[in-house]
């Protein structure tokens, strides 16, 4: 079970940081425009 709790948060950490690449990537896009 305390396994089974870390899973969440490890997995929005996931998210985070997945969005956070697609964020950069279209900035970078944007000021090379």
């Amino acid at each position: 079970m305390p396994a089974f709790g870390k899973m969440p948060s490890w997995t929005t950490s996931t998210r985070n940081t997945t969005a956070s690449c697609t964020i950069s990537t279209i900035v970078l896009r944007k000021l090379r425009a």
